[in-house]
C-alpha cells in the first residue's frame, strides 16, 4: 500500500467517525452546537469530495484551504457563546452587504411575496435600505482567530500554503501538480479531519492547541523525561 493509499484509508475511517459524531449533534439546541453541526455538515461534504478527486491537485488544495478555515472557525465557536454570536452576526452582515450591492447595481430584485411584483425601487427608498448597506459587525478575522487559539503555525503552513491555489498563485511552483501536489493536500485534509473529530467528539474536551499541533505533526509530543 502506497503512502497515498494509506492516507485515503485514514480519511475514509475519519469520515465514518465524523458521521457518527455528527448524529449526536442533530438533536442539540445550544447555539454553539447548532453552528458546529453546520460545520460538521460542511466537513462531511468536503472530505467526501476530496476522496472522490484524489488525483486532482488544484481542487484538493482549494478544498484543503476551505477546510482549514472552517476548522479555525469551529475551534473558535467551540470556545464560547460570545464567539458563536460574533460568527452568527458576521454571517448576517455579509449577507446584508451582498444584498445591498446587488440591489444598488441592479443585479438583484425584491418581489412582493403575495403578488410577485418587483418592489426593489420602493424598498431602496425606505430608511431601512441605507442601514442595510451600512450594516457592519466587528468580526475577528481568520488570522486573528488562529493567533488567539495558539494555532498560528497551522495558519502559516497549511492555510497560507493552500491559499496559493485558491488565488491562482501557483505558476512555476515545483511538484505542485501530479502526485506531489495531490498527496500534500490529502495529507493536510487527513490531519485537519483528525483534529476536527477530536475537537467535536462528545462530550467535548477543553481546547488544547498543543495537542492539535502534535496531531497535525507540526510539533512533537512534549517529553516526559
Amino acid at each position: 500500500m502506497t503512502k497515498k493509499e494509506k492516507c485515503l484509508e485514514r480519511i475514509r475511517e475519519g469520515l465514518k467517525q465524523l458521521v457518527t459524531i455528527k448524529a449526536g449533534y442533530a438533536t442539540r439546541q445550544d447555539k454553539q452546537d447548532v453552528i458546529l453541526l453546520h460545520f460538521l455538515d460542511r466537513a462531511e461534504q468536503i472530505v467526501r469530495a476530496a476522496a472522490l478527486i484524489d488525483n486532482l491537485a488544484t481542487p484538493l488544495q482549494i478544498l484543503c484551504r476551505v477546510f482549514c478555515e472552517d476548522f479555525f472557525l469551529a475551534c473558535w465557536i467551540s470556545q464560547s457563546m460570545e464567539a458563536a454570536e460574533e460568527y452568527e452576526a458576521g454571517v448576517a452582515a455579509e449577507v446584508a452587504k451582498m444584498m445591498g450591492i446587488s440591489l444598488t447595481n441592479g443585479w438583484g430584485v425584491i418581489q412582493n411575496r403575495h403578488t410577485k411584483a418587483p418592489v426593489s425601487e420602493e424598498f431602496m427608498q425606505t430608511e431601512f435600505f441605507p442601514k442595510l448597506k451600512a450594516l457592519k459587525t466587528p468580526r475577528t478575522n481568520v488570522e486573528q482567530i488562529a493567533q488567539k487559539l495558539g494555532l498560528q503555525k497551522v495558519y502559516d503552513i497549511l492555510y497560507r500554503g493552500a491559499s496559493l491555489d485558491l488565488h491562482g498563485n501557483t505558476f512555476g511552483l515545483p511538484d505542485h501538480q501530479g502526485e506531489g501536489g495531490d498527496y500534500a493536500a490529502l495529507s493536510a485534509i487527513d490531519a485537519i479531519l483528525d483534529c476536527l473529530v477530536a475537537l467535536v467528539e462528545l462530550p467535548r474536551k477543553p481546547f488544547n492547541a498543543k495537542a492539535i499541533l502534535v496531531r497535525m505533526r507540526l510539533e512533537r509530543e512534549p517529553s516526559t523525561r
